[in-house]
């Protein structure tokens, strides 16, 4: 099998007879048209993974380094920086962005089976018209109109929730695409167990992601990190169409990671953040249109509009600073800050109508 091996941010020039297979990727999305040394070329900004076009294999390698990858996921997911010695064993491999999140999933589910798998309970025969089908036992007494013991016999507890289904869909997609059979034995663990508790096999797809942040609450939070998860790989999914080229891949959206992980930072370092906030009513030009800023920080009585772009400074172009003084002004914030991988933080002023107002440009690396 032929393998073509690109780096994130770095364009490509194909050969002739690579086109037709890079194309493809063109038109899902997943690679971006560009001309370098006025050349046409290719380049991914944002996705990183792997495809199988009939007898072609397109690898997408990270700009980063594996251990700088291995921290923001960790800090993104909320998972304890020691997980990949603990799934794995060592630290000094070469990973595959798969087996990586199978190893953070196994390390996910663990703590969630910890913390406790969401339960309900389940009428199994009809016992009165005033029975109540609340999920949750103490809630039965309420409702049941009889003196003495609960008939337990009547009841019993199921774990087949959406967010079970969800998290056993996760695991399920990570499998089939797990590079080394470590990880898929990982995985095979996690699938074997959750099936055990009698929990229903889907394929992980947006609408079952949807259902499942509907459900999540306070009292089930420890479910939040492999919701992230689900968000993260179905961002980089892609889908198959009828009569076209035989495809499978798996792609995970950095950016959206990268965003994750400033989020959290910023909800460590600021008494209040809103995440996309959504704004109505914005004027911008001859017309009234919605905006949602990635993060509004209140920092007393303070606002901050912040942004996080997965991008190299030296690519921030004009439209970066036009949407961040848009935001800027919608939310009459005194300042604005852009965040992105690196080390590096720059300052500078802008006169947005007579306000003057202080923009930062801030590079975050996560250890």
């Amino acid at each position: 099998m032929k393998t073509i091996t690109l780096t994130e941010w770095k364009p490509y020039h194909p050969k002739s007879d690579e086109w037709n297979i890079l194309g493809t990727l063109v038109d899902r999305n997943i690679l971006k048209l560009t001309y370098k040394d006025g050349k046409p070329a290719v380049v991914s900004e944002r996705l990183v993974g792997y495809a199988t076009i009939d007898d072609v294999r397109i690898e997408i390698s990270p700009h980063l380094a594996d251990a700088e990858i291995i921290n923001m996921l960790s800090y993104a997911m909320y998972v304890p920086h020691k997980w990949i010695e603990h799934s794995y064993g060592e630290t000094s491999a070469v990973y595959a962005i798969p087996d990586l999140f199978a190893y953070i999933l196994y390390t996910v589910v663990k703590e969630i089976i910890r913390k406790g798998i969401q339960m309900k309970y389940r009428k199994k025969r009809e016992v009165a018209s005033t029975l109540s089908g609340r999920p949750l036992m103490r809630h039965i007494a309420r409702y049941v109109p009889f003196k003495g013991e609960i008939p337990v016999e009547v009841w019993y507890r199921y774990s087949d929730t959406i967010l079970n289904r969800l998290m056993l869909a996760t695991a399920m997609y990570i499998y089939r695409h797990a590079q080394s059979t470590h990880a898929r034995e990982k995985m095979a663990e996690i699938a074997q167990l959750l099936l055990s508790l009698g929990i229903k096999e889907e394929k992980l797809t947006p609408s079952l992601l949807k259902d499942a942040v509907l459900l999540l609450n306070r009292a089930i939070l420890h479910y939040k990190p492999a919701l992230d998860i689900a968000t993260v790989l179905l961002s980089g999914m892609t889908y198959s169409k009828t009569n076209e080229v035989k495809f499978s891949g798996f792609f995970v959206d950095m950016a959206y990671v990268f965003e994750l992980a400033t989020l959290r930072y910023l909800s460590e370092n600021y008494e209040k953040v809103d995440y996309q906030k959504h704004v109505s009513g914005v004027i911008t030009g001859y017309k009234e249109t919605d905006i949602i800023p990635d993060f509004v920080i209140r920092d007393g009585e303070k606002i901050i509009i912040a942004d996080a772009k997965y991008r190299d400074i030296g690519k921030m172009g004009a439209e970066v600073i036009y949407q961040i003084n848009m935001y800027t002004l919608a939310m009459a914030a005194s300042e604005a800050y852009v965040y992105y991988p690196g080390e590096k933080t720059y300052t500078t002023y802008i006169n947005l109508y007579n306000k003057r107002v202080l923009m930062k440009w801030i590079g975050l690396k996560f250890s």
